[in-house]
């Protein structure tokens, strides 16, 4: 069973958003980016690196989307599970294009060296991919797929109705 605090209807954007990146997997990414920087020679290794993680982070996410206690159907579950390990990977591409570290680079644009200027890696334009990523797209996905926010009281008179709490 794989733990991640599951993001629920009445969270608010800042704690989805936290919920959202897939944690475990950047500690991995920056742990053995960093064991590789020092030498570019090992280039094959970090692409090797972005494409295992690339495959484990959906399926880590779903299954930690799917481990988790919610209050909705089988259905429900399965569909906001498969949308977060979506997201989860696409936020760790833009995560690790944002923070654009030198090996990204070296994997980009071959070696660059001091003062030259990396063309498929931009600074600025890595900021404002990650802002609008995570400021305007996954909101408005997150509302397309899984639909407006429950209300609490609605999900408790609906606990209710399903016998899960006792009326007092």
């Amino acid at each position: 069973m794989i733990l991640r605090p599951a993001v629920r209807n009445d969270d608010t954007y800042l704690a989805k958003i936290i919920k959202y990146i897939p944690s475990e997997i950047i500690a991995v990414y920056t742990a053995i980016a960093g064991l590789l920087k020092p030498n570019t020679d090992y280039l094959n290794y970090y692409l090797w690196v972005l494409i295992l993680l690339g495959v484990i982070t959906p399926v880590w996410t779903y299954f930690s989307v799917k481990d988790n206690d919610q209050p909705m159907g089988l259905i429900a579950v399965k569909k906001a599970a498969v949308f977060h390990s979506i997201i989860a990977t696409v936020s760790l591409a833009v995560w690790i294009y944002a923070i654009g570290d030198e090996l990204l680079q070296h994997l980009l644009c071959g070696k660059v060296d001091q003062g030259e200027v990396c063309h498929w890696y931009q600074p600025v334009l890595a900021s404002i991919l990650l802002i609008i990523y995570t400021g305007l797209i996954v909101p408005l996905l997150e509302r397309i797929i899984l639909g407006p926010p429950a209300d609490s009281n609605t999900q408790v008179q609906a606990q209710v109705a399903a016998g899960s709490i006792p009326q007092s």
